[in-house]
């Protein structure tokens, strides 16, 4: 799903988990968990 759109917004109710998705695709990036991406999500 990542890998079809160039920009994501995460949208929800307070308390439904958008800091904790954040914090989780952050630290995914970071580890290398996006490799398969053919450009980089976060500029350089």
């Amino acid at each position: 799903m990542i890998q079809s759109h160039r920009r994501l917004m995460i949208t929800g109710e307070p308390g439904s988990g958008k800091t904790l998705l954040c914090k989780y695709l952050s630290l995914n990036y970071a580890e290398g968990g996006f490799n398969y991406l053919r450009d980089k999500p976060i500029p350089n």
